[in-house]
């Protein structure tokens, strides 16, 4: 069975992630938001490029500039494994089909709602192939005639694993329970 790739706008050029970076920077609201904000956000225009992001985004991905990301996808920051298999980066690939941050994206982009999904990220760094669980959350925001999504991202990693730990050892309590009082 064949599947369509996503279909994600075409990628603004430099000049007009520029101007969209100024919009964004000149709110107020989203300045304040970028400077207290806690976990990862970013905010991003319908071409799913990144325009606007928090230190502890930067921190997370080890850039010291958000020079350094303007026009990338998010996928492509974060060292996705599947971001460069698609015609055209992260959110163009088969796998970005079940991609939490993509559909909360655009979701948020088609719906103008905010939108929550859960996220398990495969990514590469430094040779080594890891994953985390992230809870995302798309808030479309409209600055003058734009519309951008406020893209809040929080690792849940930790937490989801001793849910599932958790979950094990009451199962094996629970099964040890059982035989005990099967045994009496």
């Amino acid at each position: 069975m064949e599947f369509a790739e996503p279909r994600v706008p075409e990628r603004r050029s430099g000049r007009e992630c520029d101007d969209a970076v100024q919009i964004v920077n000149e709110n107020p609201v989203v300045a304040g938001l970028l400077a207290s904000v806690s976990g990862l956000l970013a905010v991003i225009n319908e071409s799913r490029q990144v325009l606007a992001v928090n230190e502890e985004f930067l921190a997370a991905v080890g850039l010291d500039s958000v020079a350094d990301m303007i026009g990338l996808r998010p996928g492509e920051i974060l060292s996705c494994v599947y971001a460069a298999v698609g015609h055209d980066g992260c959110g163009t690939g088969q796998a970005c089909l079940g991609c939490g941050a993509a559909i909360a994206i655009a979701t948020g982009f088609a719906t103008r709602r905010t939108t929550e999904r859960s996220c398990i990220l495969t990514s590469e760094r430094e040779g080594r192939i890891l994953q985390n669980t992230f809870r995302v959350k798309a808030q479309p925001v409209r600055i003058g005639d734009d519309t951008f999504v406020l893209v809040y991202m929080q690792d849940v990693t930790r937490e989801e694993r001793l849910a599932a730990l958790e979950r094990v050892f009451f199962h094996d309590l629970n099964n040890t329970i059982q035989a005990t009082i099967g045994m009496v």
